[in-house]
């Protein structure tokens, strides 16, 4: 299960947070092997997390959840599109 919530923020100084990356021997390979735009990687093994993925990780489902950090518009109306870094949010795309 791959969850994309919250990457639209990404910036020089972020990191790209992938949590489950130990719920497939496959994955944590994988993500250094494929990370040629060259993303500062912070990975958490777990599969526990407020969003989206939880429910099939409680199901023994591999999941990724990435996420390129908080921000002070989370969740107000000031969070609009014009704040997306559209570029940084390509490249998660197409890494992922």
């Amino acid at each position: 299960m791959l969850n994309l919530d919250m990457v639209g923020r990404l910036n020089a100084e972020s990191n790209l947070t992938i949590i489950g990356a130990g719920t497939s021997s496959k994955w944590k390979e994988l993500l250094n092997q494929k990370n040629s735009y060259g993303f500062k990687l912070s990975m958490s093994d777990g599969g526990s997390g407020g969003s989206d993925h939880q429910a099939f990780s409680n199901k023994n489902i591999p999941v990724l959840f990435f996420f390129s950090g908080t921000h002070s518009d989370y969740h107000k109306p000031t969070d609009d599109v014009d704040k997306i870094n559209i570029i940084g949010e390509e490249k998660i795309l197409k890494y992922v």
